[in-house]
């Protein structure tokens, strides 16, 4: 009877062992199951986020690609409109300029001219030489002032360079009297390059090009008389000069004088150097209580000496980027041309 118990105990000892590795091994398997299903779950919602995140792209992608063909019809549209643009550049002043060769070649016969640099710049191609070459270091900073584009900016600038050639062919014969009043404010009166461009600049555009024609010319001319005062003798120098500079800049460029035309709006020469003479004499009446009398004098020297001088500064780049003036001084004599 005895092995029968000792048997049966064995038997149930064993199976207790059993169930308690099944127990285990099924706790270890519901935990891997969990773990299965954690990652399951992680899964899938990578899944749903790949793919909201795939339509997205897809929405952001034709999106871009109506961006993409709404730009590329719009640089067309712009390259046409450029393009007429460029045609319809200043028909009038080229008319004006063919007129003008035939006004002076019909009213003056061949005759010796004296002036060696006058002579070259009424040469065509020398005139676009020195033109095209003064453009970019004369108006650089007003492209990049207005914004423009590559494509305007080379478009405005070859309407810069027609400008300033012309202007340059007809200068000896504006300051000659040979040219008439029509043209000549066309090309040297108040806001000649502005009318000039009033078909491919907007208004915006074209009020920043006369701020920045109005602060160049100021500082040229303001350049070139600070080196007239300058010297040994001079009574003007230092804080007294800049003065001077100051109050001369604000009358010589100012309404009144037509902001420094060359001839006047109905492109009289001598109505321009007229309103010019009344400008030195503006700017004397406003100094006369900051200048000694040895001032005065000079002062009133040098304003004699320009009364009845035009100056014409054109500013180029050279080769190795360095500055280089052309100035061209013509005195006038007292019975003006026009």
């Amino acid at each position: 009877m005895k092995p029968i118990i000792i048997t049966i105990s064995i038997l149930l000892a064993g199976l207790t062992i059993a169930t308690l590795n099944l127990r285990t091994t099924n706790a270890e398997l519901k935990e891997q199951l969990q773990t299965a299903l954690g990652y399951r779950e992680q899964l899938n919602k990578q899944a749903e986020e790949y793919t909201r995140q795939r339509m997205e792209w897809n929405a952001r992608l034709a999106e871009l690609e109506t961006q993409l063909l709404s730009t590329a019809t719009q640089l067309n549209n712009l390259s046409e409109a450029l393009q007429e643009a460029r045609e319809q550049v200043n028909p009038d002043y080229e008319l004006l300029l063919e007129r003008a060769r035939r006004e002076v070649a019909l009213n003056n016969p061949p005759r010796q001219r004296r002036e060696g640099g006058m002579n070259v710049l009424s040469d065509p191609d020398a005139a676009f030489t020195i033109a095209e070459a003064s453009v970019d270091s004369n108006y650089s900073d007003f492209f990049d002032v207005a914004r423009l584009s590559p494509t305007a900016r080379e478009t405005v600038g070859a309407a810069i360079v027609d400008f300033t050639a012309n202007r340059l062919q007809l200068l000896r014969d504006m300051i000659s009297g040979d040219l008439s009043p029509e043209i000549a404010a066309a090309y040297f009166g108040p806001n000649a390059l502005l009318n000039n461009l009033s078909q491919i600049l907007s208004q915006e555009q074209l009020e920043q090009l006369q701020d920045y024609e109005l602060a160049a010319n100021q500082q040229s001319t303001r350049n070139t008389y600070a080196g007239m005062f300058a010297g040994n003798n001079s009574t003007i120098s230092g804080l007294t000069q800049e003065l001077v500079l100051d109050v001369l800049m604000e009358e010589l460029y100012s309404a009144s004088n037509s902001f420094g035309a060359i001839v006047s709006t109905n492109g009289s020469l001598t109505e321009a150097m007229g309103d010019r003479e009344l400008a030195f004499e503006r700017a004397r009446s406003r100094l006369g209580n900051d200048l000694n009398q040895e001032q005065l004098a000079q002062y009133d020297r040098f304003a004699q000496e320009q009364s009845n001088a035009i100056n014409f500064t054109l500013t180029a780049s050279s080769t190795d980027g360095e500055q280089q003036q052309v100035q061209i001084m013509r005195v006038i004599s007292d019975n003006l041309p026009n």
